[in-house]
């Protein structure tokens, strides 16, 4: 039995945790099972890039597997997985970079071998030229059909904001650290102004689908005629907050608070607000090798001490922290930077 998923653990899953909260001694040994490699979204990578990649995925493995809390794990099992793929798997962002390597695990139970064939949510990982295997969610606010994007592979998602510093490497959002060869960093804030924009274009896009009026009842056409009224009258209003923000405002980071169907600006200094990003394309130097590794992102719940941050997928239970703590404490974080200087 898998013991957690970012959204789908509930207390009963933290039984097993109890093992591991006692006396180190007392927690029963777990397994290490090397799983299946796989490969993650639904872009083709050609046969020699698959190979390429899975040699990096590799080296992440093997880095994994040095550290003491996962090459003997007290009180649970674990599976690890090489990675490869070319675009993410939920956000269509595409680096521009011909492959993506990584190494990720999944928790279960200490006395189950998990099975090398299956998949399961990741719960930690490493991975090589690409940020978007952290647990970002797309942004959808309430009354759009579709995720936003600002463009046509730079999804808006929430996070992505900078939270702190680890063994050098840059801290998003408490969970994912990420280390690169370029000074522009991963993600970019979604502006006040683009926030608006895309506001705009939603209420457009419904205007475009309101059913026509011709021939309908004389009830029906006074119920559209209103709803029409009232979402042109929405779009003239934030036209107006529109213009009247200042140059500063505008280019300000979007941050928002979501509830009763409304998603709404909100000061970034407010702590139960959302931030929202895009992925920076410049992160990366398309003129280098495909096979040069330009950045290491490592996902692991905890890794800031502290609260999580608002608005992300919550991860693993509080209950898990001496593990994810344990792992944090014995990665080989300077095998990880060197990654980024071998090539």
């Amino acid at each position: 039995m898998r013991m957690a998923g970012f959204a789908f653990l509930t207390a009963v899953n933290c039984v097993a945790f109890v093992c591991f909260a006692q006396a180190q001694g007392a927690a029963r040994t777990g397994n290490v099972v090397a799983g299946l490699d796989q490969r993650i979204g639904g872009a083709a990578v050609s046969a020699s890039q698959r190979q390429q990649a899975l040699t990096l995925a590799t080296a992440l493995r093997d880095i994994l597997e040095r550290d003491p809390a996962i090459a003997t794990p007290a009180g649970y099992s674990l599976r690890i997985h090489r990675a490869f793929g070319k675009r993410s798997d939920w956000a269509n962002f595409d680096s521009g970079l011909p492959f993506y390597a990584g190494a990720y695990a999944t928790f279960f139970e200490a006395q189950v071998k998990p099975s090398p064939t299956s998949f399961s949510q990741p719960d930690f990982g490493i991975y090589v030229n690409t940020m978007m295997q952290c647990p970002m969610m797309e942004f959808t606010p309430p009354g759009s059909a579709q995720p936003w994007s600002v463009a046509a592979d730079q999804p808006v998602v929430q996070g992505g904001r900078r939270t702190g510093e680890i063994h050098g490497f840059d801290l998003y959002d408490g969970q994912c650290a990420i280390a690169g060869r370029s000074k522009e960093p991963p993600f970019l804030p979604l502006t006040r102004q683009q926030f608006v924009t895309l506001q705009i274009g939603v209420m457009k896009d419904r205007l475009k689908n309101v059913p026509s009026t011709q021939n309908a009842d004389p009830a029906v056409r006074d119920a559209i005629e209103s709803a029409t009224r009232q979402m042109n009258e929405a779009i003239a209003n934030m036209q107006q907050d529109l213009a009247r923000m200042s140059a500063a405002e505008r280019q300000a980071p979007a941050t928002v608070l979501t509830g009763n169907a409304r998603a709404d600006l909100a000061d970034t200094g407010d702590p139960d607000a959302i931030p929202l990003s895009v992925p920076n394309p410049a992160f990366f130097d398309h003129s280098l090798p495909g096979s040069t590794i330009q950045s290491v992102a490592v996902f692991l719940p905890f890794l800031q001490p502290g609260e999580r941050a608002a608005g992300l997928p919550s991860g693993l239970p509080d209950e898990w922290r001496p593990i994810a703590e344990k792992i944090r404490d014995g990665l080989d974080w300077e095998a990880l930077k060197r990654l980024l200087q071998t090539q």
